[in-house]
């Protein structure tokens, strides 16, 4: 719970988990509706609601319609209002590929939508979930161009230590020796900074085929059967996007230096 910038008024976020039994979800919804009657202000309920609104938001899997009309009728009775989710139809799907459901939602209070009604609701990328993350993006943001930083994954790469020896090398005829130092870390880091471009941009243009590749299929499962082949292809990009998200989470890690 807080407060929105500039004026905007009280705002509450509230992460939910919802059970599976019908009776539980259903007392969760009457919870939630007491919850929002105890503070005013704009109200976001966003996670995983394990319940669907109509029957096209499940495909090879039942459809409960009296756990549908509680769950209507908890948004109604709320005021909440939900955007249109862009990119995929479905959020959740089972380890082998043939259910899927849209389980996960975001929900906000009317006066929310008004505040920003151009926001965007996009359902990325899965890769070692079976859920979708789900981003809400209210406006554009940039925080500027990094600074330059030496990642020990570099190491693994072909190359690197030849750039860094003849950098190292070229730089002579300097005194004291600390300006020698500095100059010669300098030299490196000029060095560098092209070659990781290329292998940032490698990694790059990789990491979007594979991830095109994996969202193709899942939308291609969401209407039709996977073939065999057509899983074991799926399963060979998702173990290479894995392979180059381990490299981003351990540059993350260095980053925050966590050893």
């Amino acid at each position: 719970m807080g407060e929105l910038c500039n004026g905007g008024g009280e705002i509450s976020v509230v992460n939910i988990y919802a059970p599976h039994d019908q009776n539980q979800k259903k007392q969760l919804w009457v919870d939630l509706l007491a919850l929002m009657r105890s503070s005013s202000g704009s109200w976001i309920f966003l996670g995983d609601f394990n319940c669907v609104r109509e029957p096209n938001e499940r495909k090879n899997s039942g459809f409960n319609k009296q756990e549908a009309d509680d769950f209507n009728s908890f948004i109604n009775e709320g005021g909440l209002v939900e955007y249109s989710m862009l990119g995929c139809a479905f959020t959740y799907v089972t380890d082998d590929g043939l259910k899927f459901s849209k389980i996960d939602r975001v929900l906000v209070y009317h006066s929310f939508l008004s505040l920003w009604p151009s926001a965007k609701l996009l359902g990325l990328s899965r890769y070692k979930s079976d859920h979708r993350p789900l981003l809400l993006l209210c406006s554009d943001v940039f925080f500027g161009k990094p600074p330059f930083r030496f990642f020990n994954s570099w190491r693994k790469e072909n190359g690197l230590a030849e750039i860094v020896k003849k950098a190292y090398d070229e730089v002579t005829h300097i005194y004291p020796l600390d300006k020698l130092l500095a100059a010669r870390l300098k030299a490196i880091k000029a060095a560098i900074k092209p070659w990781c471009e290329k292998i940032r941009n490698r990694d790059s243009k990789l990491l979007k085929e594979l991830q095109k590749k994996v969202d193709d299929m899942d939308l291609k499962a969401e209407t039709v059967a996977l073939s065999e082949q057509e899983v074991c292809e799926r399963d060979s990009w998702l173990k290479k996007l894995n392979e180059l998200d381990d490299n981003r989470l351990e540059d993350l890690k260095e980053r925050a230096k966590v050893k």
